[in-house]
């Protein structure tokens, strides 16, 4: 789907108008939650997935020196990161159940809005704590079963067309991020928007 040229250039439309109308949190509010997992990365290697249009990342990245790794599936996504983050990350075209990166190459990750739409949500944190080095933090927004009733349809819909996979609890969520090797340090819902942190120990 988000390869189809009209979706990269909506995208950005929609995260702005819908963020917080729909799904109960602000871009402001994700913009902060991904700034916080770079400067947890203290300088090393940073890993952002999936990284779409690079809207979020950008303003993210507003004080970050070090490297950082843009990956997402879609060329057309790609292709607006890169126009927009220019020299300030790495874009990569890989998939997150199979990342072409070293076991324990990051110091951080940060993955928003990914895990509901991942095919494997297994396979994919699984790939995101194989990369993340010993001590690494973990910060992970996705769509939970929770929030106002019109987001709920809304993901059904989108579920039964095989667009997103069928929406879960937050504590469905923890479980996969936990049963992959990480540690919860902090869980908060915002509509339906789960907020998750953790470490690799």
């Amino acid at each position: 789907m988000y390869d189809r040229p009209f979706v990269a250039a909506l995208y950005d439309l929609d995260v702005r108008l819908t963020s917080r109308m729909l799904w109960g949190t602000s871009v402001a509010d994700q913009v902060r939650f991904a700034a916080d997992a770079i400067a947890r990365g203290e300088g090393g290697p940073v890993l952002e997935l999936p990284t779409g249009t690079g809207l979020i990342l950008d303003a993210a990245l507003a004080r970050r020196t070090g490297l950082v790794v843009a990956v997402d599936l879609s060329r057309a996504m790609l292709r607006r990161s890169r126009r927009r983050l220019s020299d300030r990350a790495a874009c990569v075209e890989a998939d997150v159940a199979h990342l072409p990166f070293r076991d324990g190459a990051f110091a951080s990750v940060h993955s928003g809005n990914g895990f509901h739409v991942f095919p494997d949500r297994n396979a994919a944190a699984t790939e995101l704590v194989r990369t993340l080095r010993r001590g690494g933090f973990a910060a992970i927004t996705t769509w939970t079963d929770q929030g106002r009733r019109v987001a709920r349809a809304y993901q059904r819909a989108l579920a039964r067309r095989g667009l997103i996979n069928p929406p879960t609890t937050a504590a469905d969520h923890t479980w996969t991020f936990e049963a992959a090797g990480l540690v919860t340090t902090g869980a908060t819902q915002g509509g339906t928007l789960l907020s998750w942190t953790g470490t690799k120990p």
